[in-house]
């Protein structure tokens, strides 16, 4: 038995459960079904990933400004 699918719709379906997990770790919840191009993925996922960093480092700069107090 031969895998059929082409190296396009594997990345693909790689790059919506990497946007699913990355929303869920966002939001708390999963993503409700649509359908994005490899683009719009990869663009959501770069976006929520930022925000994500951005929030633990907001998070870090407060503790380490509390512990000093």
């Amino acid at each position: 038995m031969h895998n059929t699918r082409s190296l396009s719709e594997y990345t693909l379906e790689v790059l919506q459960e990497e946007y699913a997990v990355t929303f869920f770790q966002r939001f708390g919840e999963l993503p409700k079904p649509s359908f994005m191009s490899r683009d719009e993925l990869i663009s959501q996922i770069s976006r929520m990933r930022s925000f994500l960093y951005s929030e633990q480092d907001a998070l870090a700069d407060y503790n380490r400004s509390s512990a000093h107090s």
